[in-house]
């Protein structure tokens, strides 16, 4: 019978030992069996313990600068408008769509790979002049106003 009970306990022990695969929102409740002994019958009482909580352990709040302000040139294309009186077309069309296609950017690169003020496609020509020569002699000549898109949906038409 003493065999038992110590085989008994240590089974239970042994269970309580094993760590559970997950945690529950409530705090868990140990049982465990304590042997007491009482006129030379050993009964098993229950014991109830909470587990202790974990400490709060707070993290230093990081030291955060504030970065550096970054501010971009504001371009226009009025700033180009001697290049664009060097050619036969309209000149308040011609800046208009220019603003449209790259906000005045000589360095604008859109995603779809259209380079420079007026925005060439696969033409990677960001010099002002040489932007705006070749929209002239390669787009405007051969195609007139409709080589932009901001023209043929209306777009550059806010910025006459």
């Amino acid at each position: 019978m003493k065999y038992k009970a110590i085989v008994a306990f240590a089974i239970i022990s042994l269970l309580l030992a094993i760590p559970l695969s997950h945690r529950s929102a409530k705090p868990l409740i140990h049982l465990s069996f304590k042997p007491v002994a009482s006129k030379g019958i050993i009964k098993k009482v229950p014991v109830i313990s909470t587990p202790l909580s974990t400490p709060v352990v707070k993290t230093p709040t990081p030291v955060v600068s504030t970065p550096p302000q970054i501010v971009l040139a504001s371009f226009t294309c009025d700033s180009y408008a001697s290049y664009f009186e060097q050619y036969s077309w309209n000149v308040n069309t011609a800046i208009a769509i220019c603003q449209a296609e790259s906000s005045g950017n000589p360095n604008a690169i859109s995603p779809t790979s259209d380079f420079g003020l007026m925005q060439l496609h696969d033409i990677d020509i960001l010099n002002p002049a040489e932007n705006i020569a070749y929209a002239y002699y390669h787009k405007y000549l051969t195609q007139g106003w409709q080589a932009w898109t901001t023209y043929n949906d209306g777009a550059y038409a806010a910025y006459l």
